[in-house]
Formats: C-alpha cells, structure tokens, sequence
C-alpha cells in the first residue's frame, strides 16, 4: 500500500505515482486522482518526519492531530490511511470465520460415523412422518 511510511520513503517518485495510480483505481469510488500528487507532496513537505515514523496509524496521526491545518491539503491520503487501518480486522475476521466454516464442514464430510448417525436419523425422521 502506498501510505506505508518506509514505502513513501523508499520507492523514487515514479514508482510512488504507479503504486497511488494503482490505489486509486482499486478504490476509485473513495479515493481520487489527487493521490498520486499528495503522496509527492508529502514526501517533499515531511521527509525527515516520515523517516522516523513506522506504521500508518502514525502518519494518520501527524496528518490529522500534529498538523490537522494541512489536513485537507492531504485528505486523499487520509482517506487512504483510514481505508488502511480499517480493511485488516474486517478481513481476517471474515477469513477466520470462514476458515472455521471449512473445519467443521470437513470434519463433518471426512466423519464415517457421522454420515452413519446422519442417515439413522433421516430414516428415523422420515419413518415418523410416514407412521399413519
């Protein structure tokens, strides 16, 4: 992701405009072209900051509470921050549940008694409803 603060350091300005083009067309429906020359401007205006910042949340918050003047000057990278933190637990979240999903319907599938106390109860059910 482009908002890393080790990527915004590291990649030249071609490749940091790739990475924001890329962004923006995968969330084009919150992020906006603007981006790409956000992220320029962030790396000229914050260089020796974004040296010593680690995570997204920290450039969020220096975006936001240290100089929330600027902050509209930078909203697609905020917006970009945001969408950042917020994606990972709701991701893992679903992938967890689905995961557990898998286990337990492999484990039902694989499961030779269950099948056997599966169909003991069908025909019990069935036997029931066809009793007169």
């Amino acid at each position: 992701m482009c908002v890393k603060p080790n990527v915004i350091v590291q990649k030249n300005d071609e490749e940091l405009m790739q990475l924001a083009r890329h962004v923006t067309r995968e969330y084009s429906e919150d992020i906006f072209d603007e981006l790409s020359d956000q992220l320029l401007l962030l790396k000229l205006t914050f260089l020796p900051k974004l040296m010593q910042i680690r995570s997204v949340k920290e450039l969020a918050e220096l975006l936001l509470i240290r100089h929330s003047e600027l902050s509209t000057s930078f909203s697609e990278i905020i917006t970009a921050c945001l969408l950042y933190l917020t994606f990972p637990v709701t991701v893992a979240t679903a992938e967890r549940s689905f995961s557990k999903l898998e286990l337990i319907k492999s484990a039902f599938t694989h499961d030779d008694r269950y099948d056997d106390r599966f169909a003991n109860r069908s025909s019990y059910r069935s036997s029931c409803v066809n009793a007169p």
